[in-house]
C-alpha cells in the first residue's frame, strides 16, 4: 500500500500547483481558461486550454511530448481524441439508461469538431508552428484554430475597412464581408475547413487590422497593445505559412491573388517584417497575375471571348485593382528616396489591362453596365487613381533624368523644372476635397463629413507628392548656395519639407479623424525623416542665418515626432542613427588643429570635441527604444543634438549617405 500511495500523481494541474491556486480539476480548469494558460496534469494528459480546444493537433506536434525530465509521456493528440470520444459515448449511454426520454447530450459536451472554439484576440501569444513534419490536415487544423471568434472577426474586418482599405482600395468591401461570413458559416455550421484562399484572405485582413490597432479597437476586443502585437505576428505568419507551404499548392484565384496583394500591402507598412519577405510577396503576387493572364485581361481577344458568355464584373474589377496597385507600388518605389529606387519592372506599352472604374463599392454589380465617374466625383476609388497618377509621374521622372545609378545630377536643369511643373500642376488640378489648403478644406467640409476617409487619404496623397518633390530637387539643393541658377530648387525643397512636417502634425490632429496610428507606418516615418534631413542640410550651409535657430527648432521638432515612433520603427531609427554615427565619426577623424578657433567650422568642431565617446558607440550594441532605463531615448536625443551642431562640416556625399540603404539593410532588423 505504501508503494501505491507513493506513486500517486497530484490531482491538480501543474499551473495551479505552481501558483498555489485552488484547482477545480476540470480539463482545462477554470484558472487556466481565464489566464489563457495550457492546462497540464501529471497523469500525462495535456488538455488543451479553452483557446485550443477546437483542434487537438495544436502547435508543433513535437510539443506533445513532455520534457526529458518528466517521468511520464503525454498522450498523443489522436490518443486524446479517442479518449474524449470514448468518454462521451459512456456519458450518452448513462443518460439513456437514467432518463426515460433519453435526454440528448448537451452541445457543450459534443466533440470538439462540432463546436469549434477559436483563440480570442487577447490570447494570442505565439507565432504559428513551422513544423514541416505535421500532416497537411493537422497544419490546416492548427491554422484554423488561430482564427478569432466570429464576432471578433467581424470587428477586425470592419476595422480593416476603416483603416487600411481607404488607402489600399483593392478589395471589394461587400464581397469581403460576404467571404468572412461564408467562411465562418462553413466552419461553425457545416463543420468543414474553409478554402485555402479564403483562409489566406482572413489572415491577411486580420493582420492588417492588428497592425492598425487603435485604443477603440482594443477596448472592443478587451485587449492590450501587447495582444495586438502578438496577434499581428500570429495572423501574418499564419498567412505566410499558407503561401510558403510547399506541400499544398495555392491555386490561382481572384481571392488568392487579392489576399497576397493585401498581405504585401500590410507587410510594407510594418517595421516588424523583414524587407526581403515583402519583395517575395510582391513577386508571388506578380507570378500569380502572370499565371492568371491578368496582364492580358483586356486584350482584344479576351474581350471578344467575354462577349460570348457573361463575365463577373466584380472579379474583373478586383483583378484590375490588384494589377494597377502592384504597378503603382513599383513605379512609386522607383522614385522614392529608398535604396530600391532608380528602376521599375512594369512597362506600360506591354500591358493590356484597363484601369479600374471610379465607382463606389455598392454600385459595382456582378453583371450589367458599370459606370465610370470622373475623378472630380468622390468615390471609394478616388484615392486609388490619384496615387496611380503620382506613380505615373514618378515613372516619367525616372525615364527622363540621368539614371540614378550614375550618382550624377541631370545636366539640363530645364528638364528638372519641367518635371517639377508636372508635380506642381498635379497638386493644383486636384479636386477641392483632395487639397489641403484652408480654403479648399473649408469648401469640401460637407463632402468630408459624408466620407470621413477623405481626411486621411488627402494627407497621405500630399505626403507622397511632396516627398518626391524633395527627391527631385535634392541634387541641386547644395548647388544653390554657389550657383543662383538653382535657387528655385532650394526654395522648393524647403517648402515641401515644411509641408511634410505640417502634414505629419495634421495626422495627430483630432480634426483629421484618422482611424490609424501614423507613428507605426514605416513609409510615413521615412518621408518625415527625409524632410528633417533636408532642413538640416539647409542649416548646415547657413549656420549664421537669421532664421537658423528657427530651422534648428523645426528639425528638433521633427525629431520629437520621430521619437514617438521609436518602438514602432526600430529598424529605420537604428539605420539612421547608425549612419549618423558613422558620418560624425568620420568628421571626428578629419578634424585638425589647423582650423582657426574663431571660424564657424571650429565652433562646430568644438561642439564635437565635447561629445562623450559613448555617443560614437556602435548602434549594434544598443537596442533602440527598448531600454527600460530610458538610455536609448537619452542617447538618441544627444545624438541628434550633436548632429545639428556638426552639420556645417558635412560634405555632400555625407548627406547622401545618411539615408542610404536604410530600408533593406539586414543589420537594421537584427
Amino acid at each position: 500500500m505504501s508503494t501505491y500511495r507513493a506513486s500517486r500523481l497530484p490531482v491538480s494541474c501543474r499551473p495551479c500547483r505552481e501558483k498555489k491556486r485552488r484547482c477545480d480539476r476540470n480539463q482545462p480548469c477554470s484558472n487556466c481558461t481565464q489566464r489563457c494558460l495550457t492546462c497540464v496534469y501529471e497523469n500525462g494528459s495535456r488538455p488543451t486550454n479553452s483557446l485550443e480546444s477546437d483542434t487537438l493537433p495544436e502547435r508543433n506536434l513535437g510539443d506533445a511530448l513532455v520534457g526529458p525530465n518528466e517521468s511520464t509521456l503525454a498522450f498523443s493528440p489522436l490518443r486524446q481524441l479517442d479518449l474524449n470520444k470514448e468518454m462521451l459515448d459512456r456519458l450518452s449511454k448513462l443518460e439513456k439508461a437514467v432518463f426515460i426520454n433519453g435526454v440528448q447530450v448537451s452541445q457543450l459536451t459534443q466533440p470538439e469538431q462540432t463546436s469549434p472554439r477559436r483563440k480570442p484576440f487577447n490570447c494570442l501569444n505565439e507565432i504559428p508552428s513551422g513544423d514541416k513534419s505535421a500532416s497537411i490536415n493537422a497544419h490546416s487544423d492548427h491554422l484554423t484554430s488561430n482564427l478569432p471568434p466570429a464576432h471578433q472577426a467581424l470587428l477586425l474586418c470592419e476595422h480593416f475597412i476603416d483603416t487600411i482599405q481607404p488607402t489600399f482600395g483593392v478589395l471589394h468591401v461587400p464581397s469581403t464581408r460576404t467571404l468572412i461570413r461564408r467562411a465562418y458559416s462553413t466552419m461553425d455550421i457545416e463543420h468543414e475547413a474553409p478554402m485555402t484562399d479564403e483562409l489566406l484572405m482572413l489572415f491577411s485582413i486580420f493582420a492588417g487590422a492588428a497592425l492598425a490597432w487603435t485604443d477603440e479597437l482594443l477596448h472592443k476586443l478587451e485587449a492590450k497593445k501587447e495582444n495586438a502585437v502578438s496577434a499581428f505576428d500570429c495572423y501574418f505568419h499564419s498567412a505566410l505559412s499558407i503561401i510558403e507551404d510547399t506541400r499544398t499548392t495555392l491555386s490561382p484565384s481572384v481571392t488568392a491573388v487579392s489576399a497576397i496583394s493585401t498581405l504585401a500591402h500590410v507587410a510594407i507598412n510594418s517595421d516588424d517584417v523583414v524587407p526581403i519577405r515583402v519583395l517575395n510577396l510582391r513577386s508571388r503576387c506578380y507570378n500569380m497575375c502572370r499565371e492568371m493572364m491578368i496582364h492580358r485581361l483586356d486584350s482584344p481577344t479576351v474581350q471578344k471571348q467575354r462577349e460570348l458568355g457573361p463575365a463577373n464584373n466584380i472579379d474583373l474589377e478586383i483583378q484590375r485593382r490588384v494589377w494597377w496597385n502592384m504597378v503603382a507600388s513599383d513605379w512609386l518605389t522607383s522614385f522614392s528616396g529608398s535604396s530600391q529606387e532608380g528602376i521599375y519592372t512594369f512597362i506600360p506599352r506591354l500591358m493590356r489591362v484597363k484601369q479600374p472604374r471610379n465607382i463606389d463599392a455598392h454600385e459595382l454589380k456582378m453583371s450589367g453596365d458599370t459606370p465610370n465617374l470622373p475623378i472630380s466625383v468622390p468615390t471609394d476609388m478616388t484615392f486609388f487613381f490619384l496615387r496611380l497618377r503620382t506613380a505615373e509621374i514618378s515613372r516619367e521622372i525616372i525615364d527622363t533624368i540621368t539614371p540614378l545609378a550614375d550618382d550624377a545630377p541631370e545636366d539640363d536643369y530645364r528638364v528638372i523644372l519641367q518635371l517639377d511643373m508636372k508635380l506642381q500642376n498635379f497638386i493644383k488640378d486636384l479636386p477641392d476635397f483632395c487639397r489641403v489648403d484652408p480654403e479648399s478644406m473649408h469648401k469640401s467640409k460637407e463632402i468630408c463629413e459624408r466620407r470621413p476617409s477623405i481626411y486621411g487619404q488627402r494627407i497621405s496623397l500630399h505626403l507622397g507628392i511632396h516627398a518626391r518633390i524633395c527627391r527631385l530637387h535634392r541634387p541641386y539643393h547644395l548647388a544653390a548656395y554657389t550657383d543662383p541658377r538653382y535657387s528655385y530648387s532650394r526654395t522648393t525643397i524647403l517648402n515641401s519639407a515644411y509641408k511634410i512636417l505640417e502634414l505629419r502634425r495634421m495626422m495627430d490632429d483630432p480634426d483629421a479623424k484618422l482611424h490609424f496610428r501614423p507613428e507605426r507606418y514605416w513609409v510615413i516615418f521615412l518621408h518625415v525623416t527625409s524632410a528633417a534631413v533636408a532642413l538640416a542640410v539647409d542649416l548646415s550651409h547657413n549656420p549664421n542665418a537669421p532664421d537658423a535657430e528657427a530651422i534648428k527648432d523645426k528639425v528638433m521638432g521633427a525629431y520629437e515626432t520621430l521619437n514617438k515612433s521609436r518602438k514602432n520603427a526600430q529598424s529605420l531609427i537604428k539605420g539612421i542613427e547608425k549612419n549618423m554615427e558613422q558620418v560624425m565619426g568620420t568628421l571626428q577623424k578629419q578634424r585638425t588643429n589647423a582650423i582657426m578657433p574663431t571660424s564657424p567650422a571650429a565652433t562646430s568642431s568644438a561642439n564635437l570635441d565635447s561629445v562623450p565617446e559613448s555617443v560614437f558607440t556602435d548602434m549594434n550594441d544598443i537596442t533602440v527604444g527598448m531600454q527600460e532605463d530610458g538610455f536609448g531615448d537619452e542617447h538618441s536625443h544627444q545624438l541628434w543634438s550633436d548632429f545639428l551642431a556638426a552639420v556645417p562640416d558635412l560634405e555632400e556625399f555625407q548627406w547622401t549617405s545618411l539615408l542610404q540603404d536604410l530600408d533593406f539593410d539586414p543589420s537594421n532588423f537584427s
